[in-house]
């Protein structure tokens, strides 16, 4: 692709800037997800341990939002590093797929590809932040729930692998 000119970096810094914004497709898919995520523990602690979901209802539920609260913050930061990542790379792909379907070159050539290739982006973005953080997140819940808290009560060990496993997966997901 060689230097970028002015006019790219503009529309790159446009878009990267759009990047933080949720659309209200990615608010649900984020908290639809987050919430089957969180959910997930419940249902393996119910299953193996046969813990009683309505004898410790508050707890489940403290743990649940605080669960789905931090794997929504998960979720955008990682998919807003992702995505200037990935927009750079499908850029050029855009262009030359671009320039192969057409003999002549639009006015608004740039700006078609450039819009292409952010959307492109986006939703590629956000399926690596929901594949990256749900797996690092069961990961970790797993081993903290039926390794390093084995030994506590099941309830506890619940409330509290799940908490952790979020907490790590939130830490995990700030850094670059």
């Amino acid at each position: 692709m060689g230097k970028a000119s002015q006019a790219e970096h503009k529309l790159l810094d446009e878009h990267s800037m759009q990047a933080s914004k949720l659309t209200l497709g990615q608010k649900i898919c984020y908290l639809v997800n987050g919430a089957l995520i969180a959910a997930l523990p419940a249902y393996a602690f119910h299953s193996i341990q046969h813990i009683k979901l309505s004898d410790n209802l508050i707890s489940h539920g403290i743990a649940v939002i605080l669960t789905i609260a931090t794997l929504f913050f998960a979720y955008h930061n990682v998919a807003s590093v992702q995505k200037r990542k990935i927009y750079k790379v499908r850029l050029s792909a855009v262009e030359e797929s671009m320039r192969s379907g057409s003999k002549t070159r639009s006015p608004d050539f740039d700006k078609q590809a450039v819009k292409k290739a952010n959307e492109i982006a986006a939703f590629e973005s956000v399926a690596l932040s929901l594949f990256y953080n749900n797996a690092l997140f069961v990961a970790i819940q797993i081993v903290f729930a039926f390794y390093l808290f084995k030994n506590w009560e099941p309830q506890n060990a619940y409330v509290g692998s799940t908490v952790v496993a979020s907490g790590i997966v939130a830490l995990l997901a700030t850094g670059k």
